[in-house]
């Protein structure tokens, strides 16, 4: 099953020609406009990433998927069907966030830090932040 972090390839089709792409995947829960999302997840803005896609939410999740381009272009956002999409691996950024989350998450069970939101945000001290953050990095 494919997660928020997870690299993901599929090809698509556009003016009679095929070409494939890779990304990094971001959830967006279904019944929600990627646009009402994506930005807040990838931590992209308009000035930094293109928008390449249009459309109502869907009934179901799906994942906007984030392409890095050529020659310091713009990055690239799509939203393509589910169906579409093969799991290539999480990239190391991703994989430093996931375990960045599962601590935080172990912290809330043994700190009873509380959650906020959907999006797994988090109400913890700036300090402790800073701790998961130096241990992240001293990781081979």
């Amino acid at each position: 099953m494919i997660q928020t972090g997870t690299r993901v390839r599929w090809t698509s089709q556009s003016q009679g020609s095929e070409k494939t792409k890779e990304g990094i995947a971001y959830l967006v829960p279904k019944g929600f406009s990627p646009r009402s999302v994506m930005f807040a997840k990838t931590g992209l803005t308009e000035a930094t990433a293109q928008i390449m896609f249009d459309g109502y939410p869907r009934s179901h999740d799906s994942f906007v998927v984030v392409v890095d381009r050529e020659h310091g272009q713009k990055k690239a956002i799509y939203w393509p069907r589910v169906s579409q999409l093969t799991e290539v691996g999480l990239d190391s950024d991703a994989k430093s966030l996931v375990d960045l989350i599962s601590e935080l998450r172990r912290l809330q069970q043994k700190q009873r830090v509380g959650w906020v939101g959907k999006d797994e945000a988090v109400w913890i001290r700036k300090a402790t932040i800073r701790e998961i953050v130096k241990q992240l990095e001293a990781k081979p």
